[in-house]
């Protein structure tokens, strides 16, 4: 029994040591399960109604800085680093920004690769596949310290779908 418990701490250790790295190297965010949110949920190929080319760019500016969005719509995002420093694009509500926002700011080397959030390198691309479940405004940013602050954010506006009026 004792030889379990010492083991115990290691197995953790080891189910832990793939999300996150510590030292010089880079941060890796724990990848969250796929699960729906406040605003929506991780959507699927079949249900893309139409792609959204989005540009993280140098000038600390996302564009578009705003996107109109329909209740129940599933978007491919399109993302492209256009600069030469590393970015990162996260969805989410105003609270969950700010979260992660603070996160950032004691892990500023933390890359992200979840079903709402991606880190991007210089001149690399990603795309998220989100479905926007619920109306209301919901935000976009570059959360790397600094980046926020310079004005890399925009808002997605959800209108209700003619289902829920």
């Amino acid at each position: 029994m004792r030889n379990a418990m010492m083991l115990l701490p290691l197995l953790v250790l080891g189910f832990l040591a793939p999300a996150c790295t510590f030292g010089d190297e880079q941060h890796r965010a724990p990848a969250r399960a796929a699960t729906a949110t406040g605003y929506g949920s991780p959507g699927k190929a079949r249900d893309v109604s139409r792609t959204i080319e989005i540009s993280l760019r140098d000038t600390m500016r996302i564009e578009p800085a705003q996107m109109s969005v329909k209740q129940g719509e599933t978007l491919r995002l399109r993302i492209r680093n256009t600069g030469a420093v590393p970015h990162e694009f996260v969805l989410g509500t105003k609270e969950e920004i700010d979260e992660h926002r603070e996160m950032m700011k004691t892990m500023p080397k933390m890359r992200n690769d979840e079903a709402n959030a991606v880190s991007i390198q210089p001149g690399a691309s990603a795309e998220l596949l989100w479905r926007f479940g619920t109306s209301g405004t919901f935000f976009y940013a570059c959360l790397i310290p600094g980046h926020w602050e310079a004005g890399m954010q925009g808002t997605a506006t959800v209108t209700p779908s003619a289902k829920t009026r």
